[in-house]
């Protein structure tokens, strides 16, 4: 394999790489691993979820957040809707930024929608609920429109869901 014109060397049998890997302290490790997701980071091609993995081994759980934000956009574009949503847990534990887990939720919102899952939908817009909607106004209406589509059934969710579209719609010509 080669990322930024640099040869990746493996080990053939997972054994030696196990033993050499036991061989290093703890601290040994978190910083070449440190060190990996680093230099991952800065090359062009380079997977984010393996950075990621690396970042966060290494104890940069900021920059693993990010990096597990990119794979879970990657995970999408590939159809992998269930990876995009783990993905997007993994980037929501690593940052306490109220706005960007906002937008992180809204992702998986609409993510799990897309996935038939529900409950999972609902459980996010409930967080995103008690600890801020979003503040821009597309997300917000992001949000409405969310909201909407797992309101329920019958005739006053679906006068709720109705209002809330039409919200998001006034949000969305307005931004």
């Amino acid at each position: 394999v080669r990322l930024g014109g640099q040869e990746e060397y493996v080990c053939r049998q997972r054994l030696v790489r196990d033993v050499a890997y036991g061989m290093l302290t703890d601290t040994q490790q978190e910083t070449l691993h440190l060190a990996a997701g680093r230099w991952l980071a800065s090359v062009a091609g380079a997977a984010p979820e393996e950075t990621a993995r690396h970042l966060y081994a290494g104890g940069d759980t900021r920059a693993a957040a990010a990096s597990w934000a990119e794979a879970a956009e990657a995970a999408l574009r590939e159809g992998n809707l269930i990876g995009a949503v783990e993905r997007f847990d993994l980037a929501l534990a690593g940052t306490r930024d109220s706005e960007v887990r906002a937008r992180l939720r809204l992702r998986k919102v609409g993510t799990a929608i897309r996935a038939g899952d529900d409950a999972v939908a609902a459980a996010e817009l409930e967080e995103l609920m008690h600890h801020g909607a979003p503040r821009d106004p597309r997300e917000r209406a992001d949000y409405l429109y969310w909201s909407a589509r797992v309101s329920g059934q019958g005739p006053e969710q679906e006068r709720a869901a109705f209002v809330l579209l039409r919200q998001a719609v006034e949000l969305y010509e307005e931004a």
